[in-house]
Parts: structure tokens; C-alpha cells; sequence
């Protein structure tokens, strides 16, 4: 048997083949590196979730062991939120409270003060805000027709006073004594002329007709005349008819109104205040004209600010719980640390049938110059008008917190806690009095082993 024996060229052509291969098969650097990369990142990716899922099974599950530290992670994880108990402040002793409403302040006394006659606005002498005295003037109308009025009627009443007088006081002497001598000369004519008529008779039948009755017609127009004088002398002698008298004093009597309603219409010129009060509202402007029908809200608006009310709807079926003088508190929402004592004075005797809800006065005893008109409010009303008992605040033992030797208090404000310092008073039954350091509408957080932070949300 032959055998074949390799040469030196083919053992040569064979590894170079093989290396090549090798060659092929092996990663270049890039690729090697982003290949220890990606490893890299895998293995960190799942360090990272191993331990955020331990973090938040631990917050989500009691483990008395692990409390401490929880509390810790919950502080500082994002939205994370420790759970304290949160109660409210106790309040003993104070006022009873039967109802708290809201209101509004307004005078008890408030006028609109309006022009009654219509003119040309010449004067406005004061501003909002001012106080004026009662009868002091407020504004003045030009008054140049109305005075003329006046004037004219009382030119009038002057010509009928005149007139009446002269009927009462009668004729003159001289007046008498010249319708006597009329009376006189007038019968001495109808003597005269019935002497010629007398004369003329007897020569009849020498006589004209018409020169006949010429002398009939003047003896009848002497003897009229002489009769007319006579009963002139007569109405001088007995003075004037009643009904000529009753004729005149109507007249006066009807000047005399003329007078009085021209007096008041140039009165009415000058604007005065109608009580002793401030200023809440001026309207119109100087040189205007003035039309009472047309300025609804008037030219001023006056109240007496020291007798202010406060009005309120009260629910019908509360009605029954109040009574007239029943006391109150008012608390202004201006200045929530004042608070007003008021009573009940009385209410609407009527319904609002759409809101089943009774309009109820409130009147404030002691004003001051802090209180203004339309001023929003609170109205509590007390339930009993004995004195109290003094107003104390408590909170359980367990929510003070020694901060060295100063006790403190954790409430809530804006959803996050915060550190006061406070005073305490007396301890009975799990619970510790606060003298200084809270309000009654304060809410504290009772911190457990485990205490807030300042600023930390608290739920």
C-alpha cells in the first residue's frame, strides 16, 4: 500500500486558511466595548429596581422593625407623605353657640337726601366721609324764578289785606260828608225842576209836547238821581255787606296760601341735612341741573353711623330658637380678631317664600369708627344670656413635645406641619390645657414616636 506524504506548500496554505478564520470570528473593539457596556448597564438596571421595590414594600407594609426607617423614607421619598393622627383643638366653657350666620352691617338711620324742586346745582359743600350737624347745608339750587314768585304773591297779599281793611274800618268823615251834600244837592234839584213842571202846567196849553215831556223826563232823572245818592249814603253809613266782606277775606286767605307755597319752593333752594350723620354717598356736580325725578339716588345719602344693625336670613324652621333680645357676637370679616356684642331686636314679620328664610335685626350696642356701612360679617348667635364660664383650650398630653426645656406644639398649616411654642396649664385626664401659642381653630398633630419635620406634609 502507497502512502502520500504532505508537502511543505500544503501545510503552509492550511494554517494561514485557519488563522483567517479566527480572525473572522473575533469581535472588533468597538464592538467589544459596547458588548461590556450593555452588560454593565443590565446589571446596574437590576440593582436599581431591587432596591426601589424594596423601598416601596417597605412603606407599604407594617413592619414594627422596620418603623423607624420607614418613617425616615417617607419623609424624604418624592410625594411622600408619614401618616400622624390630626385632631382638632377642644374648647370648654365659652359661649354656646345657636346658630352662625353671616351679614351685613347698616345704619339704623339713613337718608337719601334729594332736591325737591328742580334748578341750576350751584353748591355742593361736602365729601364722602364728612360729618354734618342736622339742619346744615348741603347743597343750594339757583332760586332766581322762585324768588320772583314769592315776591309777586306777596304783592298780592298786600292788595287784598289793604282791600279788607278798608271795608272794615268804613267810610271816611269826608266821604260821609260829601255823599250828604251830593244827597242834598240832588233834592234841592228835584225840588227845582218840580217847581218848573208845576208852572208850566198852568200854562199848558202854551206849551210844546216835546218841551212838555223834556220837563216830565228831567223831574224823573232828578228824583233817580237823588234816590241813587241816598242809598250810597245809606251803604257808607251801614258800613259793606257781609257777603261783600266774606268775598275779601277769601281773597286774603288765598293770597296768603300763594305766599306760603312760593315760600316754600325758594326754601327749597337750599338743601339742608335732615339728622346729625357722615356722608356715605354725594352725587351731581356743581352746575348741573337738577331734576328731582331723573336723580333717583339723590344729591346726598346721610346715616347716623352710631346706631348700626346687622341683618341676617335665618332658616324658618330656626325661627323658634330666637327670641327679641336675645344676645350675639359680631365679628367683622375685616377684622376677625374684634368681636361686637349685639342683640336680637326683631325680625320681618313675613317669609321669603323662595328661600324659606326670615330677615332677622341684629342691633350692635357699642359701635366704633373700625365699623362702616355694607361691612360683611358674622353673626353668631349665643343660645343663653347668663354669663359663661371662662373659654379654655385643650389638646390630648401626648401632642406636646419638649423642644429642650420649651414646650411645643405641631399643627397644620396649608396641609404641612409647623413647630409652635405654647404655654400649658393644668393636665387632667390624658389632656393638657394650652394657656398662650394656639386658637380654637387650630388643628394639631399628635407626633407619635415618631415626630414632623418643619414644613413637612402632613396628612
Amino acid at each position: 500500500m502507497s502512502s502520500v506524504t504532505p508537502t511543505t506548500s500544503s501545510k503552509s496554505v492550511a494554517a494561514s486558511d485557519v488563522a483567517e478564520r479566527l480572525r473572522s470570528l473575533q469581535l472588533g473593539e468597538t464592538e467589544r466595548k459596547t458588548a461590556e457596556f450593555g452588560l454593565r448597564g443590565i446589571i446596574w438596571l437590576v440593582l436599581i429596581s431591587l432596591i426601589i421595590g424594596g423601598v416601596w414594600w417597605v412603606s407599604q407594609n407594617e413592619v414594627p422593625e422596620l418603623q423607624s426607617v420607614k418613617d425616615s423614607l417617607r419623609q424624604w421619598m418624592p410625594g411622600g407623605k408619614t401618616k400622624w393622627e390630626v385632631v382638632p383643638v377642644r374648647v370648654e366653657g365659652g359661649e354656646e353657640v345657636l346658630l352662625d350666620l353671616t351679614g351685613y352691617i347698616t345704619p339704623k338711620h339713613k337718608v337719601n337726601v334729594s332736591a325737591r324742586v328742580p334748578g341750576l346745582l350751584l353748591a355742593l359743600n361736602f365729601d364722602e366721609g364728612q360729618t354734618v350737624e342736622a339742619g346744615a347745608e348741603l347743597a343750594r339750587l339757583d332760586d332766581t324764578t322762585f324768588r320772583a314768585d314769592f315776591e309777586q304773591a306777596s304783592a298780592a297779599q298786600l292788595v287784598a289785606e289793604s282791600r279788607l281793611l278798608e271795608m272794615k274800618n268804613g267810610a271816611l268823615p269826608e266821604e260821609l260828608e260829601q255823599a250828604r251834600t251830593a244827597v242834598e244837592q240832588a233834592r234841592g234839584k228835584v225840588t227845582l225842576v218840580e217847581k218848573e213842571l208845576a208852572r208850566m202846567e198852568q200854562l199848558k196849553q202854551d206849551i210844546p209836547a216835546a218841551e212838555w215831556d223834556q220837563l216830565e223826563a228831567a223831574v224823573s232823572d232828578a228824583k233817580a238821581n237823588h234816590k241813587n245818592l241816598e242809598q250810597k249814603l245809606k251803604l257808607l253809613e251801614s258800613g259793606p255787606r257781609e257777603e261783600r266782606m266774606r268775598a275779601a277775606e277769601a281773597e286774603v286767605a288765598q293770597t296768603k296760601a300763594m305766599v306760603a307755597k312760593a315760600q316754600v319752593l325758594l326754601s327749597n333752594t337750599v338743601i339742608t341735612a335732615p339728622m346729625t350723620g357722615v356722608i356715605l354717598e354725594r352725587h351731581g356736580a356743581v352746575g348741573e341741573h337738577i331734576r328731582p325725578e331723573a336723580l333717583a339716588a339723590g344729591i346726598y345719602v346721610v346715616a347716623d353711623l352710631s346706631q348700626l344693625e346687622v341683618q341676617v336670613d335665618v332658616e324658618e324652621q330656626s325661627l323658634g330658637k330666637l327670641r327679641v333680645g336675645q344676645p350675639c357676637r359680631i365679628i367683622p370679616d375685616a377684622y376677625s380678631d374684634r368681636s361686637y356684642a349685639a342683640k336680637i331686636s326683631r325680625w320681618q314679620p313675613q317669609v321669603n317664600r323662595a328661600r324659606a328664610v326670615v330677615r332677622v335685626v341684629l342691633t350692635i350696642d357699642s359701635p366704633d369708627d373700625l365699623l362702616l356701612a355694607e361691612m360683611n360679617c358674622r353673626a353668631v348667635i349665643l343660645a343663653s344670656p347668663a354669663s359663661p364660664q371662662p373659654e379654655t383650650l385643650w389638646i390630648p398630653a401626648t401632642g406636646v413635645v419638649m423642644n429642650g426645656e420649651q414646650p411645643t406644639v405641631f399643627i397644620v398649616a396649608d396641609g404641612v406641619a409647623q413647630q409652635r411654642v405654647v404655654k400649658v396649664g393644668e393636665t387632667k385626664e390624658n389632656q393638657v390645657q394650652i394657656v398662650e401659642g394656639l386658637v380654637k381653630t387650630d388643628q394639631v398633630v399628635l407626633p407619635g414616636p415618631q415626630p414632623p419635620v418643619e414644613g413637612q406634609s402632613v396628612k
